[in-house]
């Protein structure tokens, strides 16, 4: 029996920072903070068995991470240096997941499962928004599109583990909400960035699911 899943909903997104050198006596992961994003796309499931299904899908899936430096007033007291600057970076992924979920529980209404996988994950490009924010002038914002073949590998891959809730409509429509655990396996910097140490993505999402089954 195959099942067909719509999937969309928010996810707040951050990454974990190793640096490949050191700057005074700062740690740049203390000026980060987590972004909400927005991920969707659709999975189609093949049962197994009672208790088993397996699932191949294509999403979309926003990660990232939003960074806020202040700079002392000996230095933000000279023309043209801001008080205080926040970077947002997002990173738009295309990403194939292989699941496996396992059924708990299955009754007339209610649903209940283990989903746990991986995704190969392709970065499509990565947004940059800077605001500067001076002591006696409006704030500044500047975007650019960054050249990800400079900054990051375009292939990743990540692990996937998350726990569904389905509730039956019809015989073939039901509806849920997933909360989904997201983490990326392998260093997002590319060769020629692996200076600047390591990152890696995890996100926490809760997607809102629509299921069909044929």
């Amino acid at each position: 029996m195959f099942s067909f899943d719509i999937q969309f909903g928010p996810q707040i997104s951050y990454r974990t920072r190793t640096l490949g050198f050191t700057i005074g006596n700062d740690d740049w992961s203390s000026t980060d903070d987590p972004i909400l994003t927005l991920s969707g796309g659709v999975i189609l499931y093949l049962r197994l068995s009672k208790r088993f299904e397996f699932g191949l899908g294509l999403l979309y899936s926003g990660k990232g991470y939003k960074n806020i430096t202040h700079y002392p007033d000996s230095i933000s007291s000279l023309p043209l240096i801001p008080e205080k600057t926040k970077s947002l970076l997002r990173y738009q992924h295309v990403d194939l997941p292989l699941l496996v979920i396992y059924n708990i529980k299955e009754s007339e209404k209610l649903n209940l499962s283990i989903q746990s996988g991986f995704a190969v994950n392709y970065l499509v490009r990565i947004q940059q928004i800077s605001y500067f924010y001076y002591p006696d002038e409006p704030t500044e914002t500047n975007t650019f599109i960054l050249d990800s073949d400079q900054v990051s590998k375009r292939f990743n891959l990540s692990a996937k583990l998350g726990f569904g809730i389905n509730y039956k409509v019809s015989n073939r429509i039901s509806f849920g909400f997933n909360p989904m655990f997201d983490y990326y396996i392998f260093n997002h910097f590319n060769k020629v960035n692996e200076y600047n140490g390591s990152m890696r993505f995890w996100d926490i999402g809760g997607m809102i699911v629509i299921k069909h089954r044929f």
